[in-house]
């Protein structure tokens, strides 16, 4: 599967997928484990959620905490 990156990023300051593996397949979602080089040379591994449609927005204060909202469903 091709990612596509973001062209205003220089590609030195860009992760490299080294490996891609599916680890969960349902109705609604999909999950993957990848195994990236970052650019200083480590490797790290990313879990990403893939849906088909979706959009997600994650605020960070300026002292660097990640607003969320919790919901019953």
């Amino acid at each position: 599967m091709a990612h596509e990156l973001d062209s205003t990023v220089p590609e030195e300051q860009t992760e490299k997928t080294l490996t891609c593996e599916q680890v969960y397949n349902g109705s609604i979602i999909r999950v993957e484990k990848l195994t990236v080089t970052m650019p200083g040379g480590k490797t790290a591994s990313r879990d990403v959620v893939r849906h088909q449609g979706a959009s997600a927005v994650v605020p960070f204060t300026k002292d660097g905490n990640i607003l969320l909202v919790s919901q019953y469903r």
